[in-house]
């Protein structure tokens, strides 16, 4: 099975990769910061180990994702190098996530995690559409 339009399928499987893997760290930021204001020590081993679950939960999921997107791709090689394009966009848009925290606290958090499902939405959206 081939696409029609194979460039444009990759860039929309990379933008819907990116912008979930970058909404799982966020929202796994997001629960990180509201358990830890409820404790008194936020610098435990568990709070390691849950962040730390989120980012590999968050790179499975922009690399499956954007596997799955570009199965009419037949190269493996050009779906493999787009799913790992996906996991580093996840991380350049995760970067941003230290500063929205810093500024505007769990609600800005929240904005833009729904941002980055917005985003998804419509990529995978324009995704589809560039498969068929």
């Amino acid at each position: 099975m081939s696409t029609k339009d194979p460039v444009l399928l990759a860039f929309t499987s990379i933008g819907t990769g990116a912008t979930l893997g970058s909404a799982a760290i966020t929202g796994g930021l997001i629960v990180f910061t509201s358990v830890s204001s409820l404790r008194d020590d936020p610098a435990s081993d568990r709070a390691f180990l849950f962040l730390l679950g989120t980012m590999i939960v968050s790179f499975t999921l922009s690399i499956a994702t954007t596997w799955v997107l570009t199965r009419s791709i037949e190269n493996a090689w050009r779906r493999g190098i787009s799913s790992a394009l996906a996991m580093t966009a996840a991380i350049v848009l995760s970067v941003f996530t230290a500063p929205i925290d810093n500024l505007g606290g769990r609600t800005a958090l929240l904005a833009y995690f729904l941002l980055l499902l917005t985003a998804a939405g419509l990529l995978l959206a324009s995704a589809r559409r560039a498969a068929a």
